[in-house]
């Protein structure tokens, strides 16, 4: 390979996009701000907001949340630590993902970023015997 052809090459791979990873803040803030959470008890009860917005595939780098938001983004990710939170879409993910993880904590990331939570909850419950 000549020196010309390796700066071109070279020049091609830096004009590619990487899109940032997804962070557990990112998706929690987003389900606060979108769905109106105003406390974890609604996440506890299953008491969200009926006028939500449909779940979007990928979330702001950086939401702009209100203090009390904030203040819940933070309480929700203290209470629901695991890896998968950041694949979160809805309040009823928040605590799926906790339950998933604890029961499947080897999971493909490329299946969880495209594949819904409570999809793969129900593909990997249903071929296990009950106890």
């Amino acid at each position: 390979m000549s020196l010309l052809e390796s700066i071109k090459e070279g020049r091609g791979r830096r004009l590619a996009k990487e899109l940032w990873p997804q962070t557990a803040f990112a998706a929690v803030a987003a389900i606060v701000r979108d769905y109106g959470l105003r406390s974890l008890a609604q996440l506890d009860n299953d008491t969200v907001p009926s006028s939500a917005p449909p779940a979007r595939e990928r979330l702001s780098l950086f939401p702009l949340l209100s203090a009390g938001q904030y203040h819940l983004a933070q309480e929700i990710i203290r209470q629901y630590n695991n890896p998968y939170l950041g694949y979160a879409r809805t309040p009823a993910d928040i605590i799926l993902s906790q339950r998933l993880f604890l029961a499947h904590p080897d999971l493909d990331p490329g299946i969880l970023a495209t594949t819904p939570l409570a999809e793969i909850w129900r593909q990997n419950t249903a071929c296990q015997p009950e106890p």
